[in-house]
């Protein structure tokens, strides 16, 4: 992964992006606790190498996405630390 300067552009940002969320996606095992946050993963990752929207709304509406995934009941305890 290479270093994201403050001042990329949009498609520099999509670019990094797109390299998080698949090493993310990646990363998760396939537990059906883990689906909804796969699935919004794998929406943005399509959203970013559609380009239908400015970067920076996508990255905005990813967040509360993620947020909403990680708040659903099969999902509030998959990432439990200890």
């Amino acid at each position: 992964m290479s270093i994201l300067k403050w001042y990329a552009g949009g498609q520099d940002r999509a670019e990094q992006a797109i390299s998080i969320l698949t090493e993310l996606v990646a990363d998760l095992n396939h537990s059906q606790q883990k689906m909804p946050l796969q699935q919004v993963l794998s929406d943005y990752i399509e959203a970013f190498r559609k380009e239908d929207s400015a970067v920076p709304f996508i990255l905005s509406r990813m967040n509360l996405d993620i947020s909403s995934a990680l708040k659903k009941p099969d999902c509030v305890n998959c990432f439990r630390v200890g």
